[in-house]
């Protein structure tokens, strides 16, 4: 029950009792109960259903009002980066440039992560969909990976059996599901581990997939790897769970779904689906 009909609830119940045909002790134990109940109420928190809006509001404020300030420290990286780089004795300040860039970068990304996630989640969440030929979209999304999985020293992998297959799809959106998917797996892959992008004709679907030899997840995790709820009740080491909740969101909103498959060890497979073109 809300807080709006409990409220309702008491008063009808306290009408009810002035109504009734009671001793005027017994009306007295009973208004004693309900203002106890009315006192309760008011200082109660919001139900989970009805804080659920109010939380999400605060979290697009929140990102959007962040924006700016990040955007500012990486412009300001940005200039220190190349004001010092014809300098030889700066290079202990290009490396502290650097590494505000970097981190500038990463809270950018997750800004952007959890702004869309909260779309997602209040059904706020658009595309620009427009007809797209799938393996094209590895291809670019392969491409993109290549310097990261370079600097983890990961052999990166490539199987599209998807070209010239057409889907009606928001193109950036499932570049950003690749993205965020391969990232992922570069964190949990050691060097000289293998990473591999795919899509391949899954009956009338496209299916994306990204695969990694890294160290996989237990049971417990896997059985929550969606649930961005869930993840963050975990250790903040363990990730944030925007990743998963993101390339779902965006996957359901092309009409298709996610899946993942893991075990300790033997490393972590997601995959999306994307429906083919009528």
């Amino acid at each position: 029950m809300s807080r709006t009909s409990f409220g309702e609830a008491l008063r009808r119940a306290r009408v009810l009792l002035q109504e009734a045909a009671v001793q005027s002790s017994e009306k007295q134990a009973h208004a004693g109960l309900l203002a106890e109940l009315e006192r309760a109420q008011a200082h109660a928190a919001p139900s989970r259903i009805e804080d659920q809006p109010v939380r999400h509001d605060l979290i697009a404020v929140i990102c959007h009002d962040l924006r700016a300030p990040l955007s500012s420290v990486l412009m300001g990286a940005g200039f220190l980066q190349k004001s010092l780089a014809a300098d030889p004795k700066a290079e202990p300040m290009r490396k502290i440039a650097d590494a505000i860039a970097r981190s500038g970068e990463r809270m950018n990304h997750l800004v952007r992560d959890l702004h869309d996630v909260t779309h997602i989640e209040q059904g706020r969440f658009t595309l620009e969909r427009h007809k797209q030929d799938a393996g094209a979209i590895l291809d670019t999304a392969f491409e993109r990976v290549v310097p990261l999985a370079a600097t983890k020293s990961v052999k990166l992998d490539k199987h599209n059996e998807a070209g010239g297959l057409s889907i009606n799809a928001d193109k950036e959106r499932l570049l950003q599901a690749i993205a965020k998917l391969a990232e992922n797996a570069l964190r949990s892959t050691a060097a000289g581990g293998t990473l591999r992008l795919s899509a391949l004709k899954d009956g009338t679907a496209v299916r994306f997939i990204v695969a990694d030899t890294g160290k996989g997840m237990d049971e417990e995790r896997l059985a929550h790897a969606f649930d961005r709820a869930w993840h963050a009740t975990q250790s903040p080491r363990e990730g944030t769970g925007l990743g998963l909740a993101l390339v779902q969101g965006i996957a359901r909103a092309h009409d298709g779904d996610a899946s993942v498959e893991s075990r300790i060890g033997s490393g972590t497979t997601v995959a999306f689906t994307v429906p083919l073109a009528s």
